[in-house]
């Protein structure tokens, strides 16, 4: 007995790093290495001396100690009325941007003042970059930035947007662990069993496979199935005890406290319970018997749940899920297992 239903899902993002967020400091005219925003008005909004030149420092009439996004006094600013890019001193940003491109780096990095004021100048919200080709909003809420996941969908995000992988925003700060993202979604009407093309794994399955009990929660509160199938046919609960950290075992008892079938056979004939067993998952195993699970159900291959006591070590496959540190990897492990599907 060997799960299968975690083949080819897992989710693997790597974006651009921080934005840098240094200020202006009473830089000298002439002076000054450029980044350019493709804007329209002057990225802070602040008034300038009429009569400038092209590509010249003039000076804000009325320089703000809190400037947004970059606080300054000597706010020194040049504008290329040419080409009508923004240019800005020494130090804040070496390379040449977009407005769209800062706003997705700002998303990234978790930046809420330049995100903010990216939109306010006209950043597209729907703007896509990245390797697979993802919203603001997509990057934001799978790092977890809650202030800019805010304002991206004040400001009409697509709370469903999907990358070219068929991720979804819900998924990815799903399997992340980002509760107060997940929850905010919900409320802008993300579909909370909208699954993953090619795998079928929904945000509940992600966040139960990966131990996040507030994720699950929140997601169960949202209207989320819980006994929702991925591609094979395994359910939450049969994912939840491939981890022994986080809160496996308060996912389990909550799956089944939402109406979690404990009996949903998935691939390979499976119950939950060959999960748990299989795993070397004492605790998950502890709540599925104890809430009535049937110790003596039988798999495809014949099987009883004792009989796949921490197979995980024996599973060397190229597609094999590992068995979870501090389980089968403790001899008491497999001694309580034993009692308890006797």
């Amino acid at each position: 007995m060997a799960p299968h239903g975690l083949r080819e899902w897992a989710v693997a993002l790597c974006w651009l790093a921080a934005v840098t967020a240094a200020c202006c400091r009473a830089y000298e005219p002439g002076k000054m290495s450029t980044t350019s925003l493709k804007v329209r008005a002057e990225l802070n909004g602040l008034p300038l001396t009429e009569g400038q030149e092209r590509g010249t420092c003039v000076t804000c009439v009325e320089p703000q100690a809190t400037a947004p996004p970059y606080g300054s006094t000597n706010c020194c600013i040049t504008r290329n009325l040419e080409s009508e890019r923004i240019h800005y001193p020494r130090g804040l940003l070496q390379d040449r941007r977009t407005l769209n491109e800062i706003l997705w780096d700002a998303a990234a990095a978790g930046d809420h003042d330049v995100a903010t004021t990216a939109l306010k100048r006209g950043a597209d919200a729907e703007y896509r970059s990245g390797d697979n080709n993802d919203t603001p909003l997509a990057v934001a809420a799978f790092y977890g930035h809650a202030p800019v996941v805010r304002v991206l969908l004040a400001l009409g995000a697509d709370p469903e947007a999907v990358d070219d992988r068929g991720l979804t925003v819900l998924l990815g700060a799903a399997q992340e662990g980002h509760a107060e993202v997940v929850t905010m979604l919900l409320e802008a009407g993300a579909d909370p069993d909208e699954t993953m093309a090619d795998s079928g794994i929904a945000p509940i399955a992600a966040a139960a496979l990966r131990g996040h009990e507030e994720v699950v929660r929140a997601l169960l509160e949202g209207g989320a199935d819980p006994g929702v199938m991925d591609a094979e046919g395994d359910a939450p609960l049969h994912l939840v005890s491939v981890t022994l950290a986080g809160g496996a075992e308060g996912i389990a008892q909550a799956l089944v406290g939402a109406g979690a079938d404990l009996e949903a056979v998935g691939a390979d004939g499976d119950t939950p319970i060959f999960w748990a067993a299989y795993f070397g998952n004492v605790r998950v195993a502890g709540v599925l018997v104890e809430e009535g699970a049937d110790v003596g159900a039988r798999n495809d291959a014949g099987n009883v749940a004792a009989d796949v006591v921490c197979g995980c070590l024996e599973d060397v496959g190229e597609d094999a899920i590992q068995c979870p540190a501090g389980g089968c990897d403790k001899g008491a492990v497999i001694k309580r297992l034993a009692q308890l599907l006797a």
